[in-house]
Formats: C-alpha cells, sequence, structure tokens
C-alpha cells in the first residue's frame, strides 16, 4: 500500500542521511520509532527556503527592478550595480549547489 510504501522510503532517506555531512544537504537530527513501523518520524533541520523559492523570488525581484528603472525610481546605474549582486547571489548558490553535488557523487 501507499503509507508502507512512504514509511520504506522514509527509512531510506533517514539511512542516507546519516551517511552524509555537508553545509548545504539538510542534517538529519534523529529518528524515532522503529524504521517501518506506522510512527517511525525522521528529525531534520529546519530548511527556510527551497531552490523553487530561490528561483520564483529571482524572478519577481528582476521584474520589480525593470519596474522600478521604468518609472523612474532607479536610475540605470543603480539598476547595473543591483544586478551584479545579483548575479553573484546567484552564482553563489550555483556553487554551493554544486559543492552538494560532487559530495553526493563522491558518496556514490
Amino acid at each position: 500500500n501507499m503509507m508502507a510504501c512512504g514509511r520504506f522510503d522514509l527509512a531510506i532517506e533517514a539511512q542516507f542521511l546519516q551517511t552524509l555531512s555537508h553545509p548545504n544537504i539538510v542534517s538529519l537530527h534523529g529518528v524515532g520509532e522503529e524504521p517501518g513501523n506506522y510512527s517511525f518520524f525522521i528529525i531534520i533541520e529546519r530548511i527556510d527556503r527551497t531552490l523553487g523559492n530561490e528561483l520564483d523570488n529571482w524572478v519577481i525581484r528582476k521584474q520589480r527592478m525593470k519596474g522600478k528603472v521604468r518609472k523612474g525610481k532607479m536610475t540605470k546605474r543603480t539598476y547595473k550595480a543591483t544586478s551584479q549582486h545579483f548575479v553573484n547571489h546567484r552564482l553563489e548558490v550555483a556553487y554551493q549547489l554544486t559543492s552538494a553535488l560532487k559530495y553526493l557523487h563522491s558518496k556514490k
């Protein structure tokens, strides 16, 4: 049944997370009950953002910046400087992703 598959998947996830330690990969803090039991659970660090959230925010932020330039609320010079900061942020996120993927590949 679907619930049993979900519990099994969660147990596998917990076992996998126990072997990982990387600043850009969620860390496992504990497990409860026996894996496979109906009441089995895992405790992970709080995730306050996802890549999907970041991508959505970037699109919105870029649109707002362009709107401010069109309305004269931001100069092209300020827009260019802000855009460069924005690019640097996105590059940092890309670096974090590639670092995590490289680490995962090293763990096979």
